[in-house]
């Protein structure tokens, strides 16, 4: 019993790895094909989760019909606050939830779409650049490709830096300790120039730590 049990949950653990590894390798894709947009913490974890999500989803109501409705209802009350940008990132949101109830059901369905939806990424990236050489646009600019891209700094001090910090950016956060023991900055500029400045914003004396968002 005790063996069985101990089979059981390596086997999940498998698919909860599949479906994390298989959400990372589509975004790994899209950074590597010089889609910008997805270059963020907060959209790497998204496509990791999504696809576990799903898989659990499914593990959990699959055989179950008073457990499926039950599951649908609960679900309808999650409302996506941040708006889609783009139908791609939409298709992107869809397949991933697609691998992870794929992973659930059928192994080799999930593996053909992961590998499809890469596959095809690369042959349409491939096309573009091949078009490109030749004088030739098939695409237009995607959604984020041709604006700029904004970051922010978050940072906090032992002392006041604000006239040392407005040269990177626009201060758009001080949050003040009455105590005086620390002082907490948001810097906000282009992505590109924040990056370049980490480092250096990093050694101003007085700065005791700092996190990059962009």
């Amino acid at each position: 019993m005790i063996l069985e049990s101990s089979l059981e949950i390596l086997k999940y653990f498998k698919l909860v790895s599949l479906a994390a590894i298989a959400g990372f390798s589509i975004i790994i894709t899209l950074i590597a094909v010089g889609q910008r947009w997805v270059r963020s913490y907060h959209h790497t974890l998204t496509y990791m989760i999504l696809p576990v999500a799903a898989l659990v989803i499914t593990s959990v109501i699959s055989g179950n019909i008073a457990l499926s409705l039950g599951m649908i209802g609960a679900l309808s009350i999650v409302r996506f606050r941040n708006p889609v940008k783009n139908s791609f990132e939409l298709v992107m949101f869809l397949v991933l939830l697609t691998i992870g109830i794929a992973i659930g059901v059928n192994l080799k369905w999930a593996l053909t779409l992961n590998v499809s939806t890469i596959a095809i990424i690369f042959i349409a990236h491939f096309l573009k650049v091949w078009l490109r050489s030749r004088g030739l646009e098939l695409f237009s600019l995607s959604f984020e490709e041709g604006s700029v891209k904004s970051g922010s700094i978050e940072i906090t001090s032992t002392k006041d830096l604000t006239s040392t910090l407005q040269k990177y950016g626009k201060i758009v956060l001080v949050n003040f300790d009455i105590s005086g023991d620390f002082f907490k900055f948001v810097i906000s500029n282009e992505a590109a120039i924040l990056e370049r400045k980490i480092t250096e914003i990093s050694q101003i004396p007085g700065v005791k730590n700092l996190s990059y968002e962009g």
